[in-house]
């Protein structure tokens, strides 16, 4: 399964370098191999008993970090640059493909464990206000302003610096 995984991804990857740039879709598609993968495996550590005495398996639903870099790196190239969320989103916003690169991020970074929905919702607003706060933004995460965007294109840089545009 994993290499079948493994070259699914290959070839989302390489494919548009030899033909067309890479799509958002494309990285969408890529984000749903991974969470199967990461869904279909058992998670030991988050073994538990069910009061019974009998170990049951909880589903892992986070992608791995390096799956998370991939998803960031097909970001980046889809949008041509680092600024993969190029204007401001609010609480409200739905059907955005702008908001959907935000949740590809937040999700690709841990901040997010949601499918990537292009609606601002809640589950967001929550991730992006984490991000704001580990990295010294005020805000509330109701809107990615400025320094929003600024930190999410300062993290894509450093995690996707060998990328040559």
């Amino acid at each position: 399964m994993k290499k079948i995984s493994f070259l699914i991804a290959l070839g989302i990857l390489v494919l548009p370098t030899i033909s067309s740039a890479m799509t958002l879709g494309d990285v969408l598609t890529q984000h749903s191999l991974y969470k199967k993968e990461a869904y279909s495996a058992p998670s030991v550590l988050g073994a538990s008993t069910d009061g019974r005495g009998m170990t049951t398996m909880q589903k892992k639903t986070a992608i791995t970090a390096e799956a998370g870099k991939t998803l960031v790196k097909g970001l980046r190239y889809s949008e041509g640059s680092s600024a993969i969320v190029s204007k401001p989103i609010k609480r409200g916003m739905d059907k955005s493909d702008e908001v959907k690169k935000l949740q590809l991020f937040l999700i690709a970074k841990g901040y997010l464990e949601a499918d990537p929905t292009g609606k601002y919702g809640a589950q967001t607003i929550a991730a992006v206000k984490k991000f704001q706060k580990e990295k010294g933004i005020k805000g509330d995460g109701t809107l990615v302003g400025p320094a929003t965007r600024a930190a999410i294109e300062q993290e894509v840089a450093t995690m996707t610096s060998d990328i040559q545009q």
